[in-house]
């Protein structure tokens, strides 16, 4: 008759493999997930500057770099009217300027105040 006897002892250096590949499994999985989001993130931000670009493009709007504009501080007797006379070109209706004027600063209606500053398209005279 033989005996068989069992041993308490534990084998470490399979449970120390088991946690090393479980870690080395997390931070595969972990840089997955990071590159994914980066990768996403940077195709919204391309997504939303190019509709951007095209949503500007259909307006049919002439946007002046801030170089090419003349910022008028206005005085008192000052009108739309009279700045947008000292500042077109001839070629160009006086009262599409003032649209102009207008709708590059926000003004709803043509009252403007002493000390409110206004920018103006430059255009070659």
């Amino acid at each position: 008759m033989h005996l068989i006897y069992k041993s308490n002892v534990i084998n470490t250096k399979g449970a120390f493999q088991t946690t090393s590949q479980n870690k080395s499994s997390f931070n595969r999985k972990r840089l997955l997930i990071m590159s994914l989001i980066t990768i996403i993130a940077t195709f919204c931000f391309m997504f939303g500057a190019i509709i951007n670009v095209f949503a500007a493009e259909g307006t049919g709007e002439v946007q002046f770099p801030q170089e090419d504009r003349i910022i008028i501080h206005v005085q008192s007797g000052d009108t739309l009217w009279s700045i947008a006379k000292l500042h077109r070109s001839e070629t160009i209706d006086i009262r599409d300027f003032i649209y102009k004027i207008k709708d590059e600063n926000g003004l709803k209606s043509s009252n403007l105040s002493i000390g409110q500053t206004i920018m103006i398209p430059k255009i070659a005279k």
